[in-house]
C-alpha cells in the first residue's frame, strides 16, 4: 500500500512540475517546460511582512505560545504513536495473521481517516473558539496515549480511531 502510494505521489508531483510553469500565463506566448527555479520568489517581501510590530507583539504573548506548545506536543506524541503503531501490534498479540492483517490493511485504511473528523473540529472551532476544542485535543491526546498501554490487539484499533482525531486537531 505505502510503496504504491509512493509512486503515486511521486509521479502526481512530478506531472505536476512539468505541466504547470512557475511564472503566470500570458496570452499569445510560447511556452516552455523549465525547471523549478526560486527566481520569482521575493524573500525581502515576506520578511518585511513577518517582522512588523503587530506580528512581533503577537508572537510574544502568552497565548501564542501557549497554542504552539500544546501544538507541538500534540503534533510529536502523533507522530510517535503513528511510528510505533505496528510494533505496538506485534507486542500485543501473538497471532501472526491477526498481525499482519492489522499492519498491511487496518492501520492504513483506519489510520488515514482523518478526514472524517476534520470538518466536525472545524465546525466546533468556529462555533466555539479555540478553548473547548484545545482542551478536547489534550483529552483525545492522553486517551491516545494511553490506549498505546491497552490490552491486546483490539486496544489499538481503538487507538487508530484517537490517532485519527489527534491529528485532525494537529
Amino acid at each position: 500500500f505505502f510503496t504504491g502510494y509512493f509512486y503515486l505521489a511521486l509521479i502526481l508531483t512530478v506531472l505536476v512540475a512539468i505541466f504547470f510553469p512557475d511564472r503566470p500565463i500570458r496570452p499569445r506566448h510560447i511556452y516552455k517546460v523549465t525547471r523549478p527555479t526560486l527566481k520569482y520568489v521575493d524573500f525581502t517581501s515576506t520578511c518585511k511582512s513577518l517582522c512588523r510590530g503587530d506580528v512581533l507583539a503577537a508572537v510574544k504573548e502568552s497565548r501564542f505560545l501557549w497554542f504552539t506548545l500544546l501544538f507541538s506536543w500534540v503534533t510529536m506524541v502523533q507522530v510517535v504513536i503513528a511510528g510505533l503503531a505496528t510494533g505496538l501490534a506485534q507486542a500485543k498479540s501473538s497471532d501472526e495473521t491477526a498481525v499482519n492483517d492489522y499492519n498491511r490493511f487496518v492501520y492504513p485504511a483506519i489510520g488515514s481517516c482523518t478526514f472524517l473528523f476534520t470538518p466536525g473540529i472545524g465546525y466546533l472551532i468556529e462555533k466555539k473558539g479555540f478553548w473547548i476544542p484545545m482542551l478536547c485535543n489534550v483529552l483525545v491526546t492522553q486517551i491516545g496515549v494511553a490506549l498505546c498501554w491497552g490490552p491486546g490487539l483490539e486496544s489499538q484499533y481503538v487507538m487508530l480511531v484517537f490517532l485519527n482525531l489527534i491529528q485532525a486537531f494537529a
